[in-house]
């Protein structure tokens, strides 16, 4: 069983964002926001989630790039999840998550504790949500429990609607600018691995003349030592030819 990150709603809620934290957490509710046909075929299906850090809850909104997880079954009430990126916004003077990125930890699992609606005053003109589940109603069903809160009317969905839309977009292109430094790192490191391979036949080629250097060197003071010894033997051979015509003079004189 995954661990929730104790204290992480009143962290987010007091300003914390996901460069600075990224917790685990568990939904507790989710459904789909009802929004007119036209409103829908514009910006897509939209979900609301419930977030719990086995303490307290809060209430957030799913980015439509997440969809999938929702349609293929792998998020939903109960799941565990890794908060990887998300922002907030007030609404209706309430504090609402974007979840923009996540991870599937636990696709489903028992309600873990008994969270309520945090109570505390949010920073600056952030205020708390207004209603409170009952424990007894959290735990009843993982599937739908959650806030009791009054929902958003249309107007303020349209707003978080657009803000989702311009942090999904924005994510994206933070994605992309990833994409194209991690094509330029894998540039960069497939130019080093070419230099390196580079580098390794200059080696071996420098090892090559290295070894033929040494041969050159030996051969010559081999021819050196051959060329002394022709020396010598050729002074010897003169001291004796000498001593040959010395000894014949001799013998004519006499």
């Amino acid at each position: 069983m995954a661990d929730l990150t104790q204290g992480a709603i009143a962290l987010i809620a007091g300003g914390a964002t996901s460069g600075e934290l990224q917790p685990t957490l568990q939904v507790t509710e989710l459904r789909e926001v009802q929004a007119k046909q036209q409103q829908k075929q514009q910006h897509g299906d939209r979900f609301r989630l419930i977030l719990s850090d086995g303490s307290h809850l809060q209430q957030a909104m799913l980015g439509i790039q997440l969809n999938p997880l929702v349609q293929q079954g792998k998020l939903r009430a109960g799941s565990i999840v890794h908060m990887k990126h998300y922002s907030h916004t007030i609404i209706q003077e309430r504090m609402v998550i974007i979840v923009l990125e996540l991870a599937v930890v636990v696709e489903e699992s028992a309600l873990i504790g008994l969270p309520s609606l945090l109570k505390m005053a949010l920073p600056r003109h952030h205020m708390p949500p207004t209603a409170q589940p009952t424990a007894a109603n959290a735990s009843a069903n993982p599937q739908s429990s959650g806030s009791s809160s009054a929902p958003l009317d249309d107007e303020s969905c349209a707003q978080l609607r657009e803000q989702i839309q311009r942090l999904t977009e924005e994510n994206t292109r933070l994605q992309q600018r990833c994409g194209n430094q991690d094509k330029v790192v894998s540039t960069v490191v497939e130019q080093n691995k070419r230099l390196t391979e580079e580098n390794k036949r200059l080696y071996e080629k420098y090892n090559h003349l290295e070894e033929n250097l040494s041969r050159i060197i030996e051969q010559n003071r081999s021819l050196t030592e051959q060329n002394t010894r022709l020396h010598e033997r050729r002074g010897h051979l003169e001291k004796t030819l000498g001593q040959v015509v010395e000894s014949c003079n001799r013998s004519l004189n006499n």
